[in-house]
């Protein structure tokens, strides 16, 4: 069954336990452009969304998550610089919720070296 649009996952919506060890590891460099906490959480959210709906990047409710290409870019950005893997390891290994991200995070790195671009955009612990 494909969700609809405005369908919500279990982890589209962090919880304040969970927001709280994701900021934790986020660095002050997150906040320089924008000080706003909200702007940072609502990335991870629409983030979340995508990875626990399938649904491709366009399809991102805008009126929710804001607009779907600075998200997009903002995740691939987080994937080069190993933050998705700092948010895996705040939430913990076993969670559902950092299996949900690192089986994201693996197929958009594969993706990325299958389709030659940027052959510095590895998993974290690659040479």
């Amino acid at each position: 069954m494909i969700p609809d649009e405005h369908e919500e996952s279990i982890y589209t919506r962090l919880d304040a336990k969970q927001w709280a060890a994701i900021e934790a590891v986020l660095p002050r460099t997150v906040y320089t452009r924008n000080t706003d906490t909200e702007d940072a959480r609502r990335f991870v959210e629409a983030a979340l969304w995508v990875m626990a709906t399938g649904r491709f990047w366009t399809e991102l409710p805008q009126a929710v998550y804001g607009p779907w290409r600075k998200n997009y870019v903002r995740s691939n950005r987080w994937i080069y610089r190993g933050m998705w893997q700092a948010v895996i390891g705040a939430l913990g290994q076993d969670s559902e919720l950092s299996t949900m991200i690192s089986r994201y995070v693996k197929t958009q790195v594969e993706r990325h070296q299958k389709l030659g671009r940027r052959n510095d955009f590895r998993l974290d612990g690659e040479d």
